[in-house]
């Protein structure tokens, strides 16, 4: 029969209420709004820049054999006269250009696309949908495309709102959770992926020809046809947004790349409306009536007008003096102040009562915060985040110190800064501990450890500048990536309010996750969660985060463990691309890569126990960090190389043990050997047998008491001989040799079983009532402990329930009907823990 040790009892209860409360630590606020960068902002538009199809009409007199409806940029012709592009449309290549301007609140990005056409034309048949018989010298139309910053690098496309003339139309994509609001909502709008991109799917807009109003393809512009008709049935130029700006090869081109022009590029748009070879005003583009030496001049295809044709003078608006005549807000809003009007047209789960006007970037109304300084050649302030196999125990040199050193050698400009400085320290000797007052009792754990339990020493040949101030880190034991989700902020805080903000976070969490809690793929979205809490910090803090290695085989014991390491290091690098940012860049490093671990072998290399590092694992780990910072950062002249030959690792053989039989009945103490993670015992009871068979144990700190849980021993009067030697690890080479023999007489002082147990079962639940236990050493009874062991289910931990002194009846539900279950108690005093009464099986219905 076997029954599990105290402290992994708590270590899964401790894992199982992180697990409880894994939801509400990824689903928490989102972190504090950033203003985007100009790169940013660049390829979010880029990536929302609409697929367009624009129907071409070769008829007419002004049609110019369909190149009327081309798209191209208010200076195809070389200048920037606007006065002269109806006359030289037929005297230059019309290369496809959309122009575009970013504006952003905290919750939105509002993405604004302008087509512009040399001339708005007529063909005088009046057969399309808001056709009219004028004409006149260049047209601007276009979309806002608004998208919510949701927190993802593209965040979510929610609405497009389209330019036709002096009237805006609303249209949604599938699975927008916008709704008409003051204004009704005017349909659909497809989307249609680029051939000239990675195939994600773009708001697909669509123009009619001569006059250009705009629409949402798959709109039914009544009582025309549908431009979806057009692009089936008809001609037309369909543009997809790309790398260089294409001409068409004629009006029925379905492949015509176009590119992309900031508005507020230097020396772009906004910058000239005040030229008045451009614009007239600057809420008009100039355009005349002075004819055309080249053919055909504005007014001429509108012959269903007055005689001579009508041609419209400085009839163009750039956006920011676009207007929905019959509409509110205002004028312009749809550029200028876009989240107003959004919040006028729309409705949302959320919405608040008046639009977030708090712009972070928006041009229009001269708010443009500086972007950044790039990324720096330094490493600055370093923070790293781990678990055990980071923070290492007393005597390892740890891999932070491997990168520490190589990042001194680099001359890299990194301090390394964190809450702790040392290993993990080995536990203090203490006698056995009695179980807390109820299943699983006692206080609750602290939301952090003990900052003393990280204090560990490192290896005696580690550098003295390391130990005295290099050596600070965010890493512990048991650590799991959904705990750090929560604290992270706080602790880059507190470090900023010392003058240590971390600038880098190399981070190597997530093992614990996956081991003990089952997590896989979906931890990518603990991550995300730790991102941007640490962002939240400092918009600034770059990462290294590290996927997770793995170990050696455990078998039937999480057999499910190598597959689930493998999902999570194949989302977290497809996630990273995704999370980077120009501001907060994040890079991979391949620890599982580098530390080579096979999981279906029974040693690893570079692990002492199957997975934390030994000196091998530590110079691994550090060489996959160090060529991240090198690779992804450029810092440093090279990655960090892994010697031929490691330090060994040698562990001293326990002495001076000492014998004491007054306590638990055998208790046996020794001085702390450095380095030791743990000590094997042996012991045997030689009262009968001088030579008799040593009995295997062990334990996690330099003191010994023997106990009934596994023999059944120590029994009053009987010799015990024992002896201890420190391990470090699985091997032979990092375990001592054994020390000298100890031995003496055991008088225990703890208690006889309870005089008298009845236990029984019943639906579901287990019945025990007792009487305390005769004899001596009874009146320091502190406590009474019940241990229920499921026979039928011999690897699930057996259940310890503590109850005060004074109890003398248990019900113990949540058994399963039909397995055997035995029943232990057994009384604790002060000296320790008594032996215990043992029931037959007993089987609950």
């Amino acid at each position: 029969m076997l029954f599990v040790g105290r402290s992994r009892r708590t270590a899964v209860a401790t894992a199982l209420a992180v697990l409880a409360g894994w939801i509400g630590a990824v689903a928490g606020p989102a972190g504090t709004a950033l203003a985007s960068t100009s790169a940013e902002r660049a390829a979010l538009a880029q990536w929302w820049a609409p697929v367009h199809f624009q129907d071409v009409d070769t008829s007419g007199e002004t049609a110019e054999g369909g190149k009327s409806d081309y798209l191209t940029s208010y200076d195809f012709d070389g200048d920037l006269n606007g006065r002269n592009n109806w006359e030289n449309i037929s005297e230059f290549p019309l290369a496809a250009h959309v122009y575009y301007s970013v504006v952003q609140t905290p919750s939105f990005s509002y993405l604004l696309y302008m087509f512009f056409h040399p001339r708005d034309w007529a063909d005088a048949a009046l057969d399309d949908y808001m056709e009219d018989a004028t004409e006149h010298e260049n047209d601007s139309e276009g979309a806002l495309v608004v998208v919510a910053n949701d927190g993802s690098e593209h965040g979510s496309l929610k609405a497009v709102i389209t330019v036709a003339h002096s009237n805006f139309y609303s249209w949604l994509p599938e699975g927008s959770d916008f709704a008409s609001g003051n204004e009704d909502v005017d349909g659909a709008i497809a989307t249609l992926a680029s051939p000239h991109g990675d195939g994600h799917q773009r708001p697909w807009t669509a123009q009619q020809a001569s006059t250009h109003a705009a629409w949402a393809m798959g709109a039914t512009r009544k009582p025309s046809p549908d431009l979806g008709d057009q692009y089936r049935n008809g001609d037309g130029i369909l543009y997809n947004p790309g790398s260089s700006a294409e001409v068409p090869d004629g009006p029925n081109d379905r492949d015509v790349q176009y590119t992309l022009t900031d508005i507020f590029a230097s020396g772009g748009m906004w910058d000239n409306r005040y030229l008045t070879s451009l614009f007239a005003t600057p809420d008009n583009f100039a355009g005349d009536d002075s004819g055309n030496p080249h053919g055909a001049a504005c007014g001429d295809g509108a012959v269903a007008g007055p005689a001579a044709g009508d041609c419209k003078t400085d009839a163009a608006n750039p956006p920011w003096a676009w207007d929905d005549a019959d509409d509110g807000p205002g004028k312009g809003y749809i550029a200028t102040n876009p989240a107003v009007l959004v919040h006028d047209y729309f409705d949302w789960p959320g919405k608040p009562g008046s639009a977030d006007v708090d712009y972070t970037w928006n041009p229009y109304n001269g708010v443009t915060p500086s972007d950044p300084p790039p990324p720096s050649s330094r490493a600055g302030r370093v923070l790293v985040v781990g678990d055990s196999i980071t923070n290492g125990f007393e005597g390892d040199y740890t891999w932070r110190y491997r990168l520490w050193e190589w990042a001194r050698r680099q001359d890299i400009g990194a301090t390394f800064v964190g809450p702790l400085t040392g290993t993990e320290k080995p536990g203090d000797p203490h006698p056995p501990e009695p179980p807390p007052i109820g299943e699983g009792g006692g206080n609750p754990a602290p939301s952090e450890p003990d900052p003393a339990q990280f204090t560990g020493a490192y290896n005696r040949d580690v550098a003295a500048e390391f130990v005295n101030g290099g050596s600070g880190h965010y890493a512990m034991w048991g650590r799991q990536l959904v705990q750090d989700v929560g604290t992270i902020k706080g602790v880059m805080t507190d470090l900023g309010a010392k003058g240590q903000m971390p600038d880098l976070l190399v981070v190597e969490l997530g093992f614990n996750d996956i081991g003990w809690l089952g997590a896989g793929a979906g931890l990518t979205t603990a991550m995300k969660s730790f991102i941007d809490n640490a962002r939240a910090a400092n918009q600034n803090v770059r990462f290294v985060l590290g996927n997770v290695p793995h170990r050696t085989t455990l078998g039937s014991a999480n057999p499910q463990l190598p597959q689930r390491i493998t999902d999570y290091n194949a989302a977290l690098a497809r996630e990273i691309p995704n999370w980077s940012t120009t501001r907060s860049p994040i890079v991979l490093a391949d620890v599982d890569g580098e530390y080579r671990c096979d999981s279906s072998a029974t040693t690893c290399p570079s692990a002492y126990d199957g997975l934390h590092p030994n000196a091998l694992g530590e110079y691994r780990i550090a060489r996959a960090f160090g060529k991240a910072l090198h690779d992804g950062f450029h810092l440093g002249s090279g990655a960090p190389e892994v010697p031929s030959t490691v330090p060994a690792r040698p562990v001293a053989t326990p002495t001076s043990l000492a014998f004491d039989g007054t306590q638990q009945g055998v208790t046996v103490t020794w001085p702390k050997v450095f380095g030791a993670h743990n000590y094997d015992i042996q012991w045997r009871d030689t009262t009968g047998n001088a030579s008799a068979e040593w009995v295997a144990a062990g334990t996690p700190f330099n003191r010994f008491d023997l106990s009934w849980q596994f023999t059944n021993q120590p029994v009053e009067g009987h010799t015990y001989e024992v002896r201890a030697r420190a391990v470090a690890g699985d091997s032979d080479s990092l375990k001592s040799g054994w020390s000298s023999v100890v031995g003496g007489t055991a008088h225990p002082r703890t208690t006889a079983p309870p005089a008298t147990v009845h236990a029984s079962a019943g639906a579901g639940s287990l019945h025990v009532a007792w009487t305390p236990p005769p004899g001596p050493y009874t009146d320091s009874i502190n406590r009474y402990a019940l241990w229920v062991y499921d026979q039928d289910t011999p690897t699930v931990y057996s259940r310890i329930i503590g109850y005060d002194a004074n109890t003398r009846v248990a019900d113990v539900g949540g058994v399963t009907p039909g397995h055997h279950y035995a029943i232990l108690l057994c009384a604790w005093n002060a000296y320790g823990e008594g032996h215990p009464y043992i029931s037959e099986s007993l089987i609950p219905s």
